[in-house]
């Protein structure tokens, strides 16, 4: 999420609700590593890619149906051998598990302060809980 921690916490600071895709595991030949995060405004404006371009079509997708349905997150994987991935054109021979979650900035104030301290390059914690059995805790930042 580092990648685009200027641009979340401006959105967060101006009340801008988004959708943050993540790449949460990386296996063989990824074009970009875990950690790397895209964000999606309800405008559609893009911040970062977590592919190089060869899944963030889907990913955008992804992410706009976050913000049309304020669903639970999600868990997806892009696989050289699924018919889908060849689709959205991940073609380097290894695979991507992506979380996609709506982020409110109305329910987590400490995300501006923190992602900006994070941009500056300054040391900052931001636990992202993936999964959980409690489905109040599960994707949230």
């Amino acid at each position: 999420m580092l990648n685009i921690a200027d641009t979340l916490a401006h959105w967060c600071r101006t009340g801008r609700a988004c959708a943050v895709a993540t790449v949460t595991t990386a296996t063989g030949s990824t074009p970009l590593p875990v950690g790397t995060s895209m964000a999606v405004d309800a405008e559609g404006n893009v911040a970062g890619s977590i592919s190089g371009g060869c899944v963030d079509a889907a990913v955008h997708e992804l992410c706009r149906r976050q913000l049309d349905e304020d669903g639970p997150a999600e868990e997806v994987r892009f696989d050289s051998s699924d018919d889908d991935a060849w689709a959205a054109g991940l073609m380097c021979g290894g695979s991507i598990g992506v979380h996609v979650q709506r982020v409110h900035p109305a329910d987590r104030l400490h995300l501006p302060s923190t992602l900006t301290v994070a941009a500056g390059g300054r040391p900052a914690g931001l636990l992202q809980i993936t999964r959980s059995a409690d489905p109040l805790l599960a994707g949230r930042i």
